[in-house]
Order: structure tokens, then C-alpha cells, then sequence
């Protein structure tokens, strides 16, 4: 989910970094800030290699276990996975009266796919990565996430640009998730949180009632305005009703944004939505042999990630900027 590396930033390479004592030869740093990073020990090395668009490496960690790493930066971890994903996915299906048809953008290791296919509802789900390699290499090496999900007839694997396949296929989807890199300079996912690109979306890819979410970067206290509250304005000027959220998720670094958004309050759900609703709706929906074996998701975990602090309402209520073609905002 993460945005392009800075320069001399790690990987795999234990190279030691200015001011800092030497690390292990096997560590895994990130940079959460130009100037502010963290790192692990690695124990095992499951692949480490390049596809056409970006480096992929699976490492074996001694406090996240299995990682995924894309362009040096951390997407998945074993231990934690369940709290992004299952955040991504059931808020916004619950927030459809009845989705049948849904479109995953991005999603490569197969764990946004495994917990849509946990509604009983649906009955068809595009995923479109552009990634052909790091879906092969997050299939044969992360099956902890994806066991299963690509053999069930209800998915079709698409392997091209998230963006090109909306705009040219004509398909209308209930719920469309994007589960994309974060609005980089150097990358060419930023135009997915543009607001040419909801508008597209919203006029020719969804249906009524359609709902769209999204995965909206970091948002701690030194990165929200970074790219969570400009994305949470620029969704504002397209749907009549959007709702952020978020959740710590350890591996990140910091707590990670979403959004759920929609033209239709009626099934929307918010901050408001009693805990017990919530649970009504995953018993109708999932039934009790798929909620069991939800890590997360429930009703008061929902209150507690749509429940936005004081300093996070107040980022969000003083932006102004929007993400726009003409005008970009990118993550550093």
C-alpha cells in the first residue's frame, strides 16, 4: 500500500544507514518520513526479484512473520494482514443492500478476494492487478492469505491497469474496492484518487446504490494531511456521503485510512451504526461459519475505526486542497 522509497532507503541489504549503529545483514527498514524509519530482523528470504513494474520480496520475520515488500515498502504481514483487509472489504459490502457483482483494483495477494468471497451474496468478483509476477509469487508463497480464492468460479483474474479496465470494459459493478499503491509522483497509481477519476467511476461503473471504497494512506498524527485528508476532500466533491475510518495496523507503522463512499445514505454505514446492526448484518450475510473465522471485524471494532479522533476530524474539516489531474497531490 505504500508510496515510492526514499533515496538510500533499505530493503533486504543491511546496509548501514548514517547515524545509526550497523544492523544484522538480514534487516528489513522502511522510512516512515524522510528521516524517520523502523526495521526487523529477517530469518528467512522467500523471494526476492523484480517484475516489469516493481521490485517483490517475501521475507519470513521474527515479530510479523511472512511480509510482503513492493518497492521497499511493506504491503502484507502474516501476523496483522486480517486487520487491513478485513477492514477494506466488509464495511463497504455491508453498506449494499445486495452486492452481487464486485471489482477488486489491485488486491495481489489475494486476501481482499478471500474475504469478499466470505458474502454468500456475491456472485461475481473482477480483480485487475497489473502485477502478473507478484500475483504468482504471493500465490505460491503467502497461501495463509489466498488458499483457495482463486479456483472459486465466482472470480475472473484479470492481469492490466485497475483504471483502463474500468474505463473501457462498460461492466457496472454494486461495490468497486481499490486497493492500490498510495498517489506517488513516480507512479501511475495517483490518478485512481483523482477527482476525474471518482467522477468516472461513480457515472459509468456503478450500479445503483453502488458503493465505492478505498484504501486512503497513513494517517497518524505527522502523515494524516499527507494524503488521507486529501483524498477524504476530493470524495467529498463526488459522492453526496463518505465516511472515513481507520485502523493501527502494527506492521504499517502507523494507523491506515479508508473511505466508503456512496450517493445512497440509507444503507451507508457510519460511526452511528449500532454495534449490534453490524453483527446482524454478518450473521445474514457471511452466516456462522465464515464469522468465526473473522480475526477482527465485528460491531465494536466497527465504532472504534469509524470513531475519528479530535486531531483527525479537525485535519479533515480544515483541507482544502483536492487531488485533481491538473493539480496532484502526492505522498512523499
Amino acid at each position: 500500500k505504500g508510496s515510492k522509497p526514499h533515496p538510500h532507503e533499505g530493503g533486504a541489504d543491511g546496509v548501514e544507514a548514517k547515524g545509526i549503529a550497523e544492523l544484522p545483514a538480514l534487516h528489513y527498514r522502511e522510512h516512515l518520513a524522510k528521516d524517520l524509519y523502523y526495521s526487523m530482523p529477517i530469518t528467512s528470504v522467500l523471494f526476492n526479484g523484480r517484475s516489469k513494474f516493481q521490485s517483490v520480496q517475501i521475507f519470513s520475520t521474527k515479530h510479523f512473520g511472512k511480509v510482503l515488500v513492493l518497492d521497499n515498502k511493506m504491503q502484507s504481514a502474516q501476523s496483522d494482514e486480517c486487520l487491513y483487509h478485513e477492514s477494506l472489504v466488509h464495511p463497504a459490502l455491508l453498506s449494499h443492500p445486495h452486492p452481487e457483482a464486485v471489482f477488486i483494483g489491485g488486491g495481489g495477494e489475494g486476501a481482499t478476494l478471500r474475504e469478499v468471497l466470505r458474502h454468500k451474496n456475491v456472485k461475481r468478483v473482477v480483480m485487475v492487478d497489473i502485477d502478473q509476477i507478484a500475483v504468482k509469487m504471493c500465490r505460491d508463497n503467502l497461501p495463509e492469505w489466498n488458499g483457495g480464492v482463486y479456483d472459486d468460479p465466482r472470480v475472473e483474474v484479470i492481469y492490466d491497469d485497475a483504471g483502463k479496465y474500468l474505463a473501457t470494459s462498460g461492466e457496472r459493478f454494486d461495490v468497486v474496492i481499490m486497493d492500490i499503491s498510495d498517489p506517488i509522483e513516480a507512479g501511475p497509481g495517483w490518478v485512481l484518487y483523482t477527482k476525474e477519476f471518482y467522477q468516472k467511476l461513480k457515472r459509468d461503473s456503478l450500479r445503483e446504490h453502488g458503493v465505492l471504497c478505498t484504501q486512503s494512506t497513513a494517517c497518524s498524527v505527522n502523515m494524516i494531511t499527507e494524503g488521507f485528508t486529501v483524498i477524504n476532500q476530493t470524495l467529498k466533491k463526488v459522492f453526496a456521503h463518505v465516511c472515513p475510518y481507520r485502523i493501527d495496523i502494527p506492521s504499517f507503522g502507523a494507523p491506515w485510512g479508508f473511505h466508503i463512499c456512496s450517493d445512497n445514505a440509507e444503507f451507508l454505514l457510519s460511526p452511528d451504526t449500532p454495534p449490534g446492526e453490524i453483527d446482524e448484518l454478518l450473521e445474514a450475510r457471511l452466516g456462522a461459519d465464515q464469522i468465526v473465522k473473522l480475526k477482527h471485524y465485528e460491531g465494536y471494532a466497527h465504532r472504534h475505526m469509524f470513531s475519528l479522533s479530535k486531531y483527525e476530524r479537525l485535519a479533515c474539516e480544515r483541507e482544502k486542497r483536492l487531488l485533481s489531474t491538473d493539480n496532484p497531490v502526492f505522498v512523499e
